[in-house]
């Protein structure tokens, strides 16, 4: 029996987004890769950690859509925006994550959020 453990979420990799495979069996590294070249990627590592990280990956996912819900519902936004907000802006913008250096949108917007948290620029230098 072959382990391999997608880093993902099944909708994304139904959409073609590239996901990651952990497997421990180093050996066959070379016909996993095989297997899932049209998948993503296969890395030699921990099994296990999969489904933590994919669980912590989750719930980050499932509260930034709640909190985006949240602030535009309140601030009267009309539900089919707020639905197409979450699925073309947010998921689209974690799509692209971690963004291009070069982007003055993204950068703005990082930014922002570092003088929000009072932090050190996040997502790179500017």
């Amino acid at each position: 029996m072959l382990g391999l453990k997608p880093v993902c979420q099944y909708t994304a990799l139904a959409h073609g987004v590239p996901a990651v495979f952990v497997t421990a069996d180093r050996h066959r590294l070379d016909l996993l890769r095989a297997i899932t070249r049209d998948l993503g990627t296969v890395v030699a590592g921990d099994e296990d950690s999969v489904g933590a990280v994919n669980r912590a990956a989750t719930k980050a996912a499932l509260a930034a859509c709640e909190n985006l819900a949240r602030a535009l519902s309140t601030a009267g936004t009309e539900a089919v925006l707020v639905r197409s907000a979450i699925r073309n802006v947010l998921a689209g913008t974690a799509l692209d994550h971690p963004p291009q250096p070069g982007n003055p949108y993204t950068r703005s917007i990082l930014d922002e959020l570092a003088a929000e948290r009072h932090a050190e620029p996040i997502g790179g230098a500017a």
